[in-house]
């Protein structure tokens, strides 16, 4: 995919992650945090559907950006970019609404932008191994 689709990609992913966090609809109704909607991941974690969301939606957004970047330091910079919109996020949420500070969305939004940026990084290397 060239950059320029990716850019574009990580836009319209970026807007859906915003407007599902900040929007005025009620995006997480069926996304309860209660154990009967959890399920175990090899026995090791359970993970509610909310948290799936956020795996998913900030995984996608920082492999795309990283994919999207022609140099190593523009990566990390996305990284971080990626990582400061999930703070941000939570943080406008908490001034905004009734909500807590939800410091494990923060915390699960840093792990999904490090996998995705871990992923980005092992499609870069491959790059390199063989040509």
């Amino acid at each position: 995919m060239k950059r320029r689709s990716l850019l574009h990609l990580s836009l319209f992913s970026g807007a859906l992650i915003l407007l599902g966090s900040l929007g005025p609809y009620d995006f997480r109704h069926w996304s309860l945090m209660s154990p009967a909607n959890s399920f175990q991941v090899l026995g090791l974690f359970s993970l509610t559907p909310h948290r799936l969301v956020h795996l998913l939606a900030f995984g996608f957004l920082s492999a795309c950006l990283s994919l999207a970047s022609p140099r190593p330091n523009q990566r990390v910079l996305a990284l971080f970019a990626v990582i400061a919109l999930g703070a941000f996020v939570e943080t406008v949420e908490f001034f905004t609404t009734t909500n807590p500070f939800e410091l494990w969305d923060v915390r699960d939004d840093t792990y999904a932008a490090c996998a995705g940026f871990a992923l980005a990084q092992l499609y870069f290397s491959t790059l390199r191994l063989f040509r």
